[in-house]
């Protein structure tokens, strides 16, 4: 009940007075509570349908036919990258779809719109989300009509984009499978193992030499097998099944005709994830003509070892990875190894180590290029000794040009082999006195221009000052007292001395090639005791300090030796510094590992020496220093230092026949040293 008052005053009677109305509202609270319940369901519902649509990635969308305009919610203006919150036009809208789409979606509106299919929309169309990107959108929508007329359409729409990807990617494998199936003639088949039925495409079938409509079960495919065959192909099926193992078998299929063909068959088993069920998925395929080929090989390889083993070459077969898969009777016999023992690459154990890498190189290349093989090795025998061997191959090829290998034979050589060594010896070892002749003629070429040049200059000039006083002496008249006749005479005997000392050191440095040179161990200090006593006068005069330490015992020609530190010597005394006492050491050191890097030239199967002969005299420019060394040339005037220009160039030789090095350094008026390097050895 309802109960409303009113206070009322009476201006007559003076009173006041409490209207009251009472009114039942059961069906009022009723109606109330019942509108209530059904706004708080509503608004459920509005909350379950926005949770689905956040969840599902879904927006909504409603057109009004009227005015044209299309209301969005926040995901579809998403999907549309539509960023304004007001309505859009539907013109504006169509603009957003893709060009080859436009046309399909407007059919769609306008035949829902005229009531076709009770007014529903459902269609995919793509969009360009930008300038390198489509997307694919779902779209499911309904008209409401108001007295057959059509006031809304209310709609969603959803982002299929990997969903058409998916499906695309998928209609892409499915069309590789079928083409490979038609290419490669290979039936398919799917077992549902709890039915016994079979889905097979129509090759497969005709495989069994089952008609394309027939209904294939497993108890009927077994039929269709060879009853040789048929247990095995029983146990292995179930097998796979059981352990849930790949299924793979050959075997024959007897038809209607006389004739026999084998099929291949195989299988992987899987489970339903949803329902639980077992399939097994396969192929198979005729491989009839494969069997009777192989059929056909193995009548000819047995035709070829027969021939093989009664050959008395080593014959042998190859694969094209390197490895062996048949040796005759004659390898056997001559490695006295087994054919297991040979097979595969167990035979390199018999090759010499040296030449298995150069074998795999020829053998990798031939095989490459498909061409004829040759490789010489050296194989160890059933004696146990090497010998040299001549390998020759031919690729093998089956099918349509398929490499598959190498055939060859090998023959022993050893004995060709050994003569080719020696021969190659021979124009080794003549090449080598062939080049040293050659070499040796170029230096003497050589040392003859330089005679040629002392004949013409060095020779010619005492000549021509002994003709030149001989001349003024003809022409002295007897009673002429003012000339010195003595005078001349002297320049004559002095200009006489030189042409001899010209002509002994020729011969001496001539003698050096001629010579015998016979090594014996040689004191060097005995031999520069030697020459000091001979220089013993010119010591005593340039009062000469001799600081000599302790020299080796070497292998050498004893008269050079002497001949070599006479010079050395005598060019220390010659030229000193007359404004200082004359200083002249000689030492000796045995090189080190050390020292030896500093001359790579020398060989490391002997110990060296480096021998120094060094003064204070008046030293040279460093950038002469190989000058020295040349026959005939000299530094310094030969008017105030006597010498020939000879003897340097003969310490040069004498160090050249004994497989050594001389070395000069200097600095100008501080003096020289003569750098020894010779072997403790001759080999």
């Amino acid at each position: 009940m309802l109960l409303n008052g009113q206070l009322i005053t009476s201006q007559d009677l003076k009173e006041d007075l409490i209207l009251l109305a009472i009114e039942d509202i059961s069906e009022v609270r009723e109606a109330r509570e019942r509108i209530a319940r059904k706004q708080e369901q509503v608004r459920n519902n509005e909350e379950r349908l926005r949770l689905a649509l956040d969840g599902t990635k879904t927006g909504t969308w409603e057109f009004n036919p009227a005015t044209r305009e299309i209301l969005l919610s926040d995901r579809s203006r998403e999907l549309f990258n539509i960023s304004s919150d007001a309505p859009v036009e539907y013109d504006t809208f169509i603009k957003a779809i893709h060009p080859l789409d436009v046309e399909g979606v407007k059919g769609a509106v306008q035949a829902a719109l005229a009531g076709i299919d009770n007014g529903q929309i459902n269609i995919d169309f793509r969009i360009t989300a930008s300038e390198d990107r489509i997307k694919w959108i779902s779209c499911k929508a309904q008209v409401f009509f108001e007295e057959r007329i059509a006031n809304r359409i209310l709609g969603v729409v959803t982002d299929v984009t990997e969903s058409k990807q998916y499906q695309r990617h998928l209609q892409d494998v499915n069309n590789r499978l079928n083409f490979a199936l038609e290419t490669g003639k290979l039936g398919s088949w799917e077992l549902n193992v709890e039915t016994g039925i079979l889905e097979c495409n129509e090759l497969c079938k005709a495989n069994y030499g089952l008609p394309a409509n027939a209904v294939v079960t497993i108890d009927k495919l077994l039929q269709a097998i060879h009853a040789e065959d048929r247990t095995r192909v029983r146990e292995a099926l179930d097998i796979a099944l059981a352990n849930q193992t790949p299924f793979s078998e050959e075997y024959r299929i007897k038809g209607h005709d006389p004739v026999i063909r084998w099929v291949m068959a195989r299988g992987q088993s899987v489970t339903d994830e949803q329902t639980g069920v077992k399939h097994m998925i396969g192929i198979t395929q005729d491989i009839t003509e494969r069997k009777q080929a192989q059929l056909h090989l193995q009548q000819s390889e047995a035709y070829f070892r027969m021939i093989a083993d009664t050959a008395p070459a080593m014959i042998w077969i190859a694969e094209k990875d390197g490895s062996f898969s048949f040796f005759n009777k004659a390898w056997q016999k001559y490695t006295g190894r087994s054919m297991d023992q040979d097979k595969d690459k167990g035979w390199y154990d018999i090759m010499h180590q040296d030449d298995i890498d150069k074998w795999k190189i020829n053998f990798s290349r031939s095989s490459r290029d498909r061409r004829n093989f040759y490789a010489e090795f050296r194989l160890k025998r059933q004696d146990g000794s090497y010998h040299w061997l001549s390998c020759s191959g031919i690729p093998r090829f089956i099918g349509q040009d398929e490499f598959v290998g190498f055939i060859g034979a090998c023959v022993d050589i050893d004995d060709q082999k050994m003569v080719e060594d020696a021969l190659e010896r021979k124009v080794r070892e003549r090449t080598i006195a062939l080049e040293e002749a050659n070499a040796n003629l170029s230096k003497r070429n050589h040392e003859l221009e330089q005679f040629v040049f002392i004949t013409s200059h060095d020779l010619q000039e005492p000549l021509r000052k002994i003709r030149l006083f001989a001349d003024m002496l003809e022409s002295v008249k007897p009673d002429n007292n003012k000339i010195d006749t003595r005078l001349y005479l002297g320049k004559v005997k002095q200009s006489a001395i030189r042409m001899s000392d010209l002509i002994r050191d020729l011969i001496a440095y001539s003698r050096l090639e001629l010579g015998e040179n016979a090594f014996l161990p040689v004191d060097l200090n005995q031999i520069v005791a030697n020459v000091t006593e001979d220089f013993e006068l010119l010591i005593r005069e340039k009062q000469a300090q001799m600081e000599i330490s302790e020299l080796p015992v070497l292998d050498a020609v004893p008269l050079q030796m002497n001949q070599l530190f006479y010079n050395l010597i005598g060019n220390a005394l010659k030229f000193s510094n007359p404004n200082d006492s004359c200083r002249i050491t000689i030492s000796a050191k045995k090189l080190t590992a050390t020292d030896m890097n500093d001359y790579p030239h020398l060989s490391k199967n002997t110990s060296w020496y480096r021998i120094v002969v060094a003064d204070n005299g008046i030293g040279f420019n460093q950038s002469y220093a190989d000058k020295l060394f040349v026959i005939f040339q000299r530094l310094n005037q030969k008017e105030k230092f006597e010498g020939t220009g000879i003897g340097l160039a003969l310490c040069r030789k004498i160090m050249d026949i004994h497989n050594g090095d001389i070395q000069a350094f200097g600095v100008e008026h501080q003096g020289a040293a003569f750098h020894i390097i010779i072997p403790e050895l001759q080999q």
